[in-house]
């Protein structure tokens, strides 16, 4: 849908994807973009905002379920898009807004999870823009809606569809609210697609088919018991207590497309162990405790020089020893030059069964809401299937990071015996 915009008596022409002109066009309770990755939905959503926020003045808050900083926030993508369209002169860009200097419309941020009160308080909103809607929980819906429907604005929603069990999946495309559009837009749908993302997703649906379909088509990924971690597993943003048991920390190296990881846990005891009465007799009690993922470092053909470089954006990473593949010696003798302290792990016959039990044994992993990689990681990280079978074959890929944790953990781990150990 083509726009015009006056600066100084210059007129620029600019043009919203076909599929995301009804964001202007049609006034809607509920507006939705979902999709794959590469679609452009955040960004159209983005510039009909602005356009929007020039013709009269508006109130708008862009929420997402978790943010700690103004740099969890779509902040840069609207001062990205303020610049390409040169429009410096109209919105005025601070730290923790963007105000319309000339009618006085105003971009607003908040996180969900932890600010769900004052955004209850919160009064006037035209627009509220939720932002990776796939993670925003029943609760924030609860609260937020008529927030936002109460004041007679509208919520616009992106997302990229992750479970049919997700809250914003059920809302907006299994059972939509009244009044809700919902549009599909993938990475055909965007003219501006760069040469990089187009490569990496052609890669994608060669190698991986299944996960192409998600990734970039907007395909539901089924949770599955095929999955390692099935119902294990979320995403959670929290701070570490100095009662908690570490930090631990693990490393797998990489190998050509395969990535090098880093990872840093703590365990939280919930519930200690111990003893109980048994019909008369004495039972143990085994501890109940919960997995906290809080850092990562990924890379992916990272020269064993540079390796130090991403090693230092974990914190504390040269504190503590880090237990790393063993696989690769070399690789980690050049670790201990560069001044860290890496051990190399064990490995014996049935250690990566033993290791998934014990991963699978906490009551719940957490996994911090900046470790992406590790997200992904766990959602995909999955069994062979045979005909409707589940095997106990593991298939290969999104294993790396769950290695590196393997291998932090690996003193905690009980060992399978066999009859070959006994002897």
């Amino acid at each position: 849908m083509p726009c015009q915009t006056s600066k100084a008596g210059m007129i620029q022409r600019i043009e919203l994807p076909p599929k995301a002109a009804f964001l202007i066009s049609q006034r809607a309770p509920y507006k939705c973009l979902w999709g794959g990755r590469g679609s452009g939905k955040s960004w159209s959503i983005a510039l009909a905002l602005l356009l929007l926020g020039m013709q009269k003045k508006l109130l708008i808050l862009c929420a997402r379920e978790f943010q700690t900083s103004i740099a969890q926030s779509v902040h840069r993508l609207l001062k990205a898009q303020i610049v390409r369209l040169r429009l410096q002169s109209v919105y005025e860009v601070n730290k923790t807004s963007i105000v319309n200097k000339i009618n006085g419309t105003e971009f607003i941020f908040a996180g969900l999870r932890h600010n769900i009160d004052s955004v209850r308080s919160m009064e006037g909103i035209d627009i509220c823009w939720i932002e990776e809607g796939e993670s925003i929980t029943d609760h924030s819906w609860e609260v937020l809606d008529p927030t936002i429907r109460s004041a007679h604005g509208e919520i616009w929603v992106s997302f990229n569809p992750r479970e049919s069990t997700d809250p914003t999946y059920k809302r907006m495309i299994a059972r939509p609210m009244p009044g809700t559009i919902a549009v599909k837009m993938n990475w055909t749908d965007n003219n501006w697609l760069s040469p990089r993302l187009l490569a990496q997703l052609k890669h994608m649906r060669r190698v991986d088919p299944e996960r192409y379909i998600h990734v970039w088509e907007g395909g539901l990924w089924a949770r599955s018991k095929a999955h390692v971690l099935n119902g294990k597993w979320g995403i959670d943003e929290f701070t570490i207590n100095p009662d908690w048991e570490g930090p631990f920390f693990g490393a797998d190296w990489g190998f050509s497309q395969d990535p090098t990881a880093l990872v840093k846990l703590h365990i939280e005891t919930v519930t200690p162990g111990g003893e109980r009465l048994h019909e008369g007799r004495k039972v143990p009690v085994m501890p109940v405790r919960d997995l906290y993922v809080s850092e990562e470092a990924f890379g992916v053909g990272i020269d064993t020089d540079c390796l130090p470089e991403l090693f230092d954006t974990v914190s504390e990473s040269r504190l503590y020893h880090i237990i790393g593949d063993n696989a690769r010696p070399e690789t980690i003798s050049a670790m201990n030059r560069a001044g860290f302290m890496v051990d190399s792990c064990d490995k014996w016959k049935g250690s990566v069964e033993d290791g998934i039990t014990f991963l699978r044994g906490f009551r719940k992993i957490h996994i911090h809401v900046d470790c992406r990689r590790m997200q992904e990681e766990a959602r995909l990280w999955s069994y062979k299937v045979v005909g409707d079978k589940v095997t106990r074959v593991l298939k290969p890929g999104f294993e790396h990071g769950w290695d590196a944790a393997r291998y932090a953990l690996q003193s905690k781990i009980t060992r399978t015996l066999t009859m070959f150990d006994l002897m």
